[in-house]
């Protein structure tokens, strides 16, 4: 019985470690460009992790990219369980690099997180240099929190909101641009 309970101990650490949460690549901005990165989060284990990337780095999180597949080892303090994940970084094609740039800028990085909040959300999203935008926030019922028209001149757009006199709810997050119009579902509790 030793023997059972130990294994079940040792099958819920690599399980645990195994849970990862907000992990994302983030693609080159243009064709031959290194400038993703990989952002790595790690959930269940024990800290602290070691991480051997397949590019030599020893760092959770990777930048200064260039297109390719990049795979991460992950081990905890105990050694017990380790786990391999493999990224992808693109490029926008060569012969449409401006075009790409412009479809893929936000979709590639449009992110809302924690999800679900508490009190305070961030809106994190890539918009290609010059773009007009609007960003909404909005309860299920349609009632407009936020309305802001804005025009980027960075690339990264990062945002926070205070949801602390908002009531515990589903609210939607929405970027609209020239090209697109994208919705994110957020739960605040």
């Amino acid at each position: 019985m030793k023997h059972l309970t130990l294994s079940a101990i040792l099958i819920s650490l690599c399980f645990f470690a195994t849970a990862q949460t907000k992990s994302k690549a983030y693609n080159c901005s243009a064709y031959g460009a290194s400038d993703g990165w990989i952002d790595l989060h790690i959930v269940g284990g024990v800290a602290p992790y070691t991480f051997e990337w397949s590019n030599g780095a020893t760092d959770e999180d990777i930048h200064n990219l260039t297109s390719g597949r990049y795979t991460v080892t992950i081990h905890d303090a105990n050694k017990i369980c380790k786990i391999e994940v493999s990224f992808d970084v693109a490029q926008p094609d060569l012969n449409n690099s401006e075009q790409s740039k412009r479809q893929a800028s936000f979709t590639s990085r449009f992110e809302v997180y924690p999800n679900p909040a508490e009190d305070i959300a961030t809106i994190n999203f890539y918009a290609y240099e010059g773009a007009a935008f609007s960003l909404r926030v909005y309860d299920i019922n349609g009632r407009i929190l936020l309305n802001e028209n804005q025009i980027q001149n960075n690339g990264d757009y990062i945002r926070s909101i205070d949801f602390s006199n908002q009531p515990k709810g589903f609210y939607f997050v929405e970027v609209v641009s020239e090209k697109e119009t994208l919705t994110k579902r957020l739960i605040v509790q």
